[in-house]
């Protein structure tokens, strides 16, 4: 999906909730490959521990 030459340029942070020690962040990023302009949305699923936010998997939406 991503290559090489890719440049981020923006995040757009779509809703989050926290419940206890788990948290969850939807977000859309936009970013040019390949002269294109993409965008990838993802829910991402986070753990707290130790006082740190891990991150530790994510689903990307289709298109």
């Amino acid at each position: 999906m991503f290559e090489e030459g890719l440049n981020w340029i923006k995040l757009d942070v779509l809703d989050s909730t926290e419940a206890r020690n788990e948290g969850w962040v939807t977000f859309k990023a936009i970013f040019i490959q390949n002269g294109q302009v993409g965008v990838m949305q993802e829910r991402s699923y986070f753990i707290y521990e130790d006082a740190q936010w891990f991150y530790m998997d994510g689903d990307i939406s289709p298109d």
